[in-house]
């Protein structure tokens, strides 16, 4: 009998504190991961769009200068490939750890672990509240992507997790329910965010 037997639902542990610091580290690391891509994206898309109206390809009306505005694409960019550098980084041995632990426990493990991301999302976009004003209108758009990330993450919590749960238990038999997972949780955060995005007036 290894120290990580699998059942169905939930599994027998004979090192409870191993196991359970295993299952948590595992699943923090993955909804990090799934948190870092949504916020990249979100990061990337808008200082792509700063450029294009730094360009003046479209007209956004940002207010400021071709140099500011420039300047802000390129920071914001920067913070967007750092974003989706940590979530490349993310070691695929430690979300493929988590095929050794039942499915219903990896779940509630990404659920709490999102849970937490979000709250974190939504202190830091409350942080940067007072620090953007004094800065050009793009990083306060940036802001706004930090906090609906932030905001929608519950929904990928209670909607996403779930629904991966689902396409996991569904998809075992024919070996993709884990590798598909992952983006079922990202597809549903990355959407929830684009619906919750407000652009700050």
């Amino acid at each position: 009998m290894t120290s990580f037997d699998r059942s169905d639902l939930f599994g027998t542990h004979p090192q409870p504190a191993r196991y359970y610091l295993a299952l948590a580290l595992g699943t923090f690391r993955t909804g990090l991961d799934v948190a870092m891509l949504v916020l990249g994206t979100g990061l990337v898309a808008l200082a792509l769009t700063v450029l294009l109206a730094g360009f003046e390809v479209v007209d956004l009306s940002l207010g400021t200068g071709i140099g500011g505005t420039l300047g802000a694409a390129l920071v914001i960019g920067v913070c967007g490939g750092f974003a989706l550098g940590v979530a490349s980084e993310g070691r695929y041995g430690m979300a493929r750890s988590l095929d050794r632990f039942p499915a219903l426990e990896v779940a509630l493990g990404r659920l709490l672990a999102i849970v937490v991301l979000s709250f974190v999302l939504l202190a830091v976009a409350g942080r940067l509240d007072a620090v953007v004003a004094e800065l050009p209108y793009p990083f306060e758009v940036a802001r706004e992507v930090i906090r609906a990330v932030g905001a929608s993450g519950f929904i990928g919590a209670l909607v996403g997790v779930p629904a991966s749960f689902g396409v996991r238990r569904g998809l075992d038999r024919l070996g993709w329910g884990t590798k598909m997972a992952i983006p079922t949780i990202y597809f549903v955060w990355l959407i929830a965010a684009i619906v919750i995005f407000d652009v700050p007036v």
